[in-house]
């Protein structure tokens, strides 16, 4: 059988997968482009909600995979255009009947050209213009299946092309880097900075505080429920502009009447800017897409992705979707370079040494900032503040004058209100007999 005629008798079979290599290779493209909306902030869908689907929030979590299933989709693109050149090409010839070379030749650019415009449609414009539609969320869920199909058929290649990697790193001298080598770099870090004399104090101080940053989580620079003060969007303009001038802050969430349901952020500069030009104001319209985030997630991660969406400010959810508090850039900054206080805040220190094993402890105190003295166990894991581990603990506020046995600690509460813990005296229940400088 001449090869002539056997590419005649395989148009179909060559037809059928051109067509399942096109529509594979656009969920493909979806996929990567929805992803790469919601990292680069531009995706008007709740991230939260689109973390519930296992296969996004695994790429969304990677910190390496930039770019997801570039292996597949090259694959999906090579097959693609390979089937439909083979397809067109024999189509054309049958159509044609010229056996002249030059019109082989020219049929054959005429495919190609034909396939990869078919192929860069498909892929590399729909792709994108289905991400940004509002039923990219149903259409994604219903392509999951093919898409762990693909990933899976495509695992013995990127097992090859990791091996081709390392053999590469390997031949060039460049190691591959790891979690192993970061901890050495970070250890090197910190050795530099305790032997080098020549390093001011204060840096000193920021470089540790930097390398830290990557051990704390949100739950450890976010303001707790309580403390954040928002705007009503059921509310006059006049009462929140009250709450805006009173708390001080630039920008405030807006909320439909709880905080439970945070419709945005909203800046008093634009308030402002609208009442100058004698406009009407609209808090909704003026409320910008907030990020959120769950307590857990690690500060470093927050940083980037505030970052990202050219935000600073997020919400802080639990896993049932309740307000656990707000987060911004200057809390995460604070981690680093220590309190950021301006004209608007209060002067208070959240730890005051009384004596030798006591202390007065506000219940705004973060908890990785209490003193070493202080073993709390397990028992500040799920809180940001002092005040919300012994709420958590007991599984209520505690009253004024109350008593609380807390890991190590006699904690008396000094003052309590409806909402948080205000300040407590703290004692060791066996005193150390030395000062920790710490909460001094």
């Amino acid at each position: 059988m001449s090869e002539g005629l056997l590419l005649q008798e395989s148009i179909p079979w060559l037809l059928a997968g051109w067509i399942l290599a096109s529509v594979w290779g656009h969920q493909v493209a979806v996929y990567r482009a929805f992803v790469d909306r919601i990292r680069a902030g531009a995706s008007t869908s709740s991230e939260e909600v689109l973390r519930k689907g296992k296969l996004v929030g695994r790429l969304l979590d990677s910190d390496n995979e930039f770019r997801p299933w570039s292996v597949e989709a090259a694959t999906l693109s090579a097959v693609q255009i390979t089937f439909g050149f083979l397809a067109f090409y024999g189509s054309f010839r049958g159509l044609s009947g010229s056996t002249a070379a030059w019109a082989a030749y020219c049929l054959a650019a005429a495919a190609f050209l034909l396939v990869l415009l078919a192929e860069r449609t498909i892929i590399g414009i729909l792709g994108p213009m289905v991400a940004a539609r509002p039923f990219a969320a149903w259409h994604m869920r219903a392509a999951a299946p093919a898409m762990h199909v693909i990933r899976l058929l495509c695992k013995p290649l990127r097992y090859m092309l990791a091996l081709k990697e390392n053999m590469l790193c390997t031949i060039i001298g460049k190691e591959k880097e790891t979690g192993e080598s970061e901890e050495e770099v970070a250890e090197h870090i910190k050795t530099l900075q305790e032997e080098g004399s020549e390093l001011h104090p204060e840096i000193r101080e920021i470089v540790g505080n930097t390398l830290d940053l990557r051990n704390l989580d949100v739950q450890d620079a976010l303001m707790p429920r309580n403390q954040v003060r928002f705007l009503d969007a059921n509310d006059s303009i006049e009462e929140n502009l009250s709450i805006a001038r009173s708390c001080g802050h630039t920008r405030l969430p807006l909320c439909d009447s709880d905080l439970d349901r945070c419709l945005g952020i909203v800046h008093v500069k634009d308030i402002f800017r609208l009442l100058a030009e004698g406009k009407k104001v609209d808090l909704r319209d003026l409320a910008r897409r907030a990020p959120n985030f769950s307590p857990s997630d690690p500060l470093p991660v927050a940083l980037r992705k505030l970052l990202q969406h050219r935000a600073h400010m997020a919400m802080v959810l639990d896993e049932f979707g309740g307000t656990v508090g707000a987060l911004t850039l200057e809390d995460i900054l604070e981690e680093v370079v220590g309190e950021i206080r301006d004209e608007f805040d209060v002067e208070e220190d959240f730890i005051i040494q009384k004596d030798t094993d006591s202390w007065r402890v506000s219940g705004m105190a973060p908890v990785h900032e209490l003193p070493d003295a202080f073993d709390l166990g397990d028992e500040d894991e799920d809180a940001a503040t002092f005040g919300g581990t012994l709420t958590g603990q007991l599984g209520r506020i505690p009253e004024a004058g109350e008593k609380v046995e807390l890991g190590n600690l006699l904690v008396e509460i000094e003052q309590a209100d409806e909402t948080r813990v205000i300040a407590t005296t703290v004692r060791l229940k066996k005193p150390s007999g030395k000062t920790d400088s710490k909460g001094s």
